[in-house]
């Protein structure tokens, strides 16, 4: 969810628990999901991650290639092998975006038989050429 952060931002992209109230990683520039677990690049490397819905918290001591090993995030030679086969900016998934503020429709990753939620896939998205 969008939280403000004053004075240097206004307001951040934040992770945060299904308690809506506990902050997970603060200020992310770049997410990769799939039901279970999210990749998150945050401005601040140093709260860049994987989180585990299931236990809501971070899975500590992970690069990048064992954290996509460990949740399927990985393959395919995609960079995202979740509901996105890219990173995604997290400000693009809020409810009541519009162009040119959708993801691409190009990336949702319909191929992926295990992503459980595929209302997902009916999210709007922008056709981009």
């Amino acid at each position: 969810m969008r939280a403000f952060d004053l004075p240097e931002r206004g307001s951040a992209d934040d992770l945060f628990s299904k308690d809506g109230e506990t902050r997970l990683a603060h200020d992310i520039e770049f997410v990769c999901f799939n039901d279970r677990y999210a990749w998150v690049y945050s401005y601040d490397r140093s709260e860049s991650g994987l989180f585990d819905a299931q236990i809501e918290e971070r899975l500590d001591g992970m690069g990048i290639n064992e954290a996509f090993a460990v949740s399927g995030l990985g393959g395919n030679n995609l960079t995202c092998n979740g509901y996105y086969t890219g990173m995604v900016g997290p400000g693009l998934l809020y409810d009541g975006n519009t162009s040119p503020h959708l993801p691409s429709c190009n990336q949702r990753n319909l191929g992926n038989p295990t992503l459980r939620d595929r209302k997902w896939f009916d999210r709007p998205c922008e056709v981009r050429q």
